[in-house]
């Protein structure tokens, strides 16, 4: 049944051309219904021949499943990402603190300069 809309579905049964049950104002169709007209590929998922399926509830739970799945592998991505980016983030600041500890190191090994005008020696 996967592909097919609950509305389609409640449009083929409005049409005419999918058979069904109406019981306390419930639409049900008949699982051998669903499978000969090739909505359902396989029994052994299903409820046995002879009974009946509310394919409007089954097809928009499908669809709420697919919905979660979706959004779990969503958020699973986006965490994942976020480490990522979080890891990159602090690359770059280990880098940046380490060119500053370079420059810094650099500095204090210059040797000392004293500015200023140079002292004459005392004449006699």
């Amino acid at each position: 049944m996967a592909g097919t809309t609950p509305d389609a579905i409640r449009g083929r049964v409005e049409r005419g051309k999918l058979e069904h049950v109406k019981q306390d104002g419930v639409r049900m169709i008949p699982v051998a219904e669903l499978r000969r007209v090739g909505l359902l590929a396989t029994a052994s998922a299903m409820p046995m021949a002879g009974t009946t399926v509310d394919a409007t509830d089954l097809l928009e739970r499908l669809l709420d499943a697919e919905r979660r799945a979706t959004l779990a592998e969503s958020q699973r991505l986006l965490v994942e990402r976020t480490g990522e980016m979080e890891r990159e983030a602090m690359t770059l600041e280990v880098m940046q603190l380490r060119a500053k500890v370079l420059e810094l190191e650099a500095i204090a090994n210059q040797p000392k300069r004293w500015f200023g005008r140079a002292r004459k020696a005392p004449t006699g």
